[in-house]
């Protein structure tokens, strides 16, 4: 996926930067997670190939709340980001 497709994806999920890169596995200081998906979103980075299929996965299916939460006690939420369409 290049950079403005992954940033139309982001946008069409109503993420934030930092919570498409907390979804997608990354970790770190908010700011840090924010600033390497804008460096990705800008064509400076890129997803693994694991995160790109992720990526793929929460456009079709939507993003487990649990996902977007940095607290690691957050798993087993039944809330989801609706899918873009």
């Amino acid at each position: 996926m290049t950079g403005d497709e992954i940033k139309e994806a982001r946008q069409r999920l109503g993420l934030s930067t930092a919570q498409l890169g907390i979804a997608l596995g990354l970790g770190g200081k908010t700011a840090n997670i924010s600033k390497m998906i804008r460096r990705i979103e800008s064509g400076d980075g890129f997803l693994t190939p694991a995160q790109s299929r992720l990526l793929v996965m929460f456009i079709r299916f939507g993003v487990p709340a649990d996902m977007l939460d940095e607290d690691p006690n957050a798993a087993g939420r039944a809330h989801h980001v609706a899918p873009a369409d």
